[in-house]
């Protein structure tokens, strides 16, 4: 009782050790390597003179049995029976040329100088039976050592189940720190264990718990930086490499963007402090406008930022670069002025397109491409630094003629490269409303402003659109993810779900596809108390699909503290059997903190007698499995429920329910696929 945790563990695991040392020294006492030879030996003699009878009937099929299983229990490396030269049945099936030979010599063992395997051969009436066995004494030993595998494991499990019993006893102070850490979603959340505990008492686990606040800490610290490299190219293309299963150097196409401000050397002579605001507030705008469009972050250096596009959805990586650079002409316009304490900015850019090559150098990953120094030469091009300009190559334009005019192109010599180059800028930029009002619903992919977005809005509710571009319309806006809006933005999607909730009738198929989409266009900054209860009181929480969307949205948007309630008063609106939005409830639940209860209630959806729950079950059960395994695979491994529920979910493949075997085959090839990820990572 008086001792430490630490020197009982070390004395249990002390006896755990010598108990397992025990049993195999008693196993294998006396066994030496030659006497396993030798029961190999005997064991293929024994099987030659139990089958003398069989043959000597003529029960050929009796003698084939016998030696099968001898084969197949490993208590024989080979054997052949023949009639006349004729081989009746052998083993191995691969070796048949190399074991069907004219045996003369009977009843000896036959060691032949430099062959692995001894042999005996036996002659009953026309039929000849050989077999033979390794004369390799450690080679047999391997194989007598397995042949009694199963009896060494049942020794070994008495043994750790022996030691087992009294660990658990003594280290109920573990076992609790651990369903703490369970039941905990972040270790921050109980910084200390409470006073009174059973726990406080052990020096041990005092240590361990500062000890993983100090790990949690840590861990903190390092997704704050990760979000820094999160849009980083290099890193995003290691990670395609590795998930591709591809090697470095790694060949792709790309579109290289390239900008700076105009007269930053002058500037910045005359006010470094002005100049670094500028700076900064520069990079902000960009990096919010590079994320919506895709980007990647490259390099950066003074005032030159460059941006590699990759091709996505099917959409033009020159044309992604484009109307980037173009969106952020508008934000420089709008922020950059005297009445928000800066002077006028303008910018110059470049876009290039070309193949590239992800290579390594000693010191990181880096690219190499025609297009990188394309660019910066585009750049030295440009003349009138009083306005915002993008030069590119004409043969560019194919790509691009639809989003803006451009000038004539111009013949170029660029610096260190022989030839000429036609190249030319932009005049005038396509406007959403031109885009809309020709009905080229391809193009609206390329329009991701603020201001675009509030177009969008105002679009959806206006009765002037015809349904199926509104359709078109909350497509896109579910490709991109928005970290910063303006409030105008945010106000113009309450009011344009307000509009469409007050029609909510003939609305529910757009009212459900806004609110998915406001789970990437609404950043949390931005969701508001109104918002919140806008969507609890809305007329729409009738419809299961959109009361399902409505928690959703609310779970990833109002205060943590608040779901509960919210999840409260959108489930008393649930009618019938509305296991989607119970289910769910379920997934978000888990998201806050993964308890047994959930656990067992998806255990009692899996065997109900109503279809739907049960598919609903196996969705939820597979969803909380996922997500816990990506958040924290070691917290998740702390309950025992989670092997019987995926256990119960492959059974379920082979329900008579096409709607349950469907939907079961699908989440098992999604949790296999996750679990052969993590695998290989």
């Amino acid at each position: 009782k008086n001792m430490s945790l630490s020197f009982k563990i070390s004395f249990l695991a002390l006896i755990t050790i010598l108990s397992i040392s025990l049993v195999a020294n008693v196993f294998f006492k006396g066994k030496t390597l030659q006497e396993n030879l030798e029961f190999f030996q005997n064991s293929a003699e024994q099987c030659l003179d139990s089958i003398a009878n069989d043959l000597n009937s003529g029960n050929v099929a009796g003698a084939c049995d016998i030696m099968k299983k001898a084969f197949d229990r490993k208590l024989t490396s080979f054997f052949i029976i023949q009639a006349a030269g004729i081989p009746l049945c052998f083993a191995p099936l691969n070796q048949a040329d190399a074991i069907n030979l004219n045996y003369h010599r009977f009843n000896e063992v036959i060691h032949l100088p430099g062959d692995q395997y001894d042999f005996k051969s036996i002659k009953v009436k026309k039929f000849v039976v050989t077999t033979g066995w390794l004369n390799n004494s450690g080679a047999n030993f391997l194989n007598f050592f397995f042949l009694k595998l199963p009896t060494i494991i049942l020794g070994v499990l008495i043994s750790v189940l022996s030691i087992a019993i009294i660990v658990f006893r003594e280290t109920r102070l573990i076992k609790k720190l651990l369903l703490v850490f369970k039941r905990s979603e972040r270790v921050s959340d109980n910084m200390e264990p409470p006073k009174k505990s059973v726990l406080a008492p052990a020096v041990e686990i005092q240590k361990l718990w500062s000890s993983a606040l100090e790990i949690q800490k840590k861990t903190d610290s390092l997704k704050i930086e990760n979000q820094y490299v999160a849009d980083d190219a290099q890193n995003a293309l290691r990670k395609e490499v590795v998930s591709t299963n591809k090697k470095i150097p790694f060949q792709f196409s790309s579109c290289i963007l390239r900008f700076d401000m105009n007269n930053y050397t002058k500037t910045f002579i005359e006010d470094p402090e002005a100049t670094q605001r500028l700076i900064t507030r520069l990079s902000i705008e960009a990096d919010e406008l590079i994320h919506r469009y895709g980007g990647l972050h490259y390099g950066f250096g003074g005032d030159e930022f460059i941006v590699v596009f990759r091709k996505f959805e099917y959409l033009d990586s020159r044309a992604l670069a484009f109307s980037c650079i173009r969106d952020l002409f508008s934000k420089i316009e709008e922020v950059f002025t005297i009445e928000n304490g800066f002077q006028k900015l303008t910018l110059k850019a470049a876009i290039s397109h070309s193949e590239n090559v992800l290579f390594k150098l000693p010191n990181g990953l880096f690219l190499r491409g025609l297009n990188l120094i394309l660019s910066q030469r585009y750049l030295t091009t440009v003349i009138d630094k009083g306005v915002n300009k993008i030069v590119l190559n004409a043969e560019d334009l194919p790509y691009l003629k639809d989003l803006s005019d451009f000038a004539q192109p111009n013949k170029q010599q660029l610096k260190g490269i022989v030839g000429d180059f036609d190249l030319c800028e932009q005049t005038q930029f396509k406007s959403l409303d031109e885009i809309l009002a020709s009905k080229m619903l391809q193009l609206i992919r390329f329009y991701r402003s603020d201001a675009d977005i509030s177009k969008f809005f105002s679009s959806l509710s206006s009765g002037d659109i015809e349904l199926s571009m509104k359709f078109e319309i909350l497509e896109h806006l579910k490709i991109f993810r928005v970290e910063r809006m303006s409030k105008r933005a945010a106000t113009d999607f309450l009011k344009c779900f307000a509009t469409l909730d007050k029609a909510f009738a003939k609305n529910k198929v757009l009212l459900a596809g806004l609110l998915v989409s406001a789970e990437n266009l609404i950043p949390k900054d931005s969701w508001t108390d109104e918002m919140s209860h806008a969507v609890l009181n809305a007329n729409c929480k009738e419809d299961s699909r959109c009361n399902s969307h409505i928690l959703q949205l609310l779970a990833f948007k109002a205060p943590r503290e608040s779901f509960e309630r919210f999840a409260e008063s959108i489930l008393k609106f649930a009618k019938g059997p509305d296991f989607r939005s119970v289910g769910n409830y379920m997934i978000l639940k888990a998201q806050n903190g993964l308890t047994d209860e959930l656990l067992n209630t998806c255990k009692k959806m899996l065997k109900s007698k109503i279809e739907l729950e049960v598919a609903t079950g196996i969705y939820v059960s597979s969803k909380i499995i996922q997500d816990q395994r990506e958040r924290d695979a070691v917290a998740l491994s702390q309950f025992g429920q989670v092997p019987n529920l995926i256990f119960k979910i492959r059974g379920l493949q082979k329900s008579e329910s096409a709607m349950i075997s469907t939907r079961a085959f699908v989440e098992m090839r999604e949790l296999e696929s996750l679990e052969n990820a993590e695998q290989t990572i």
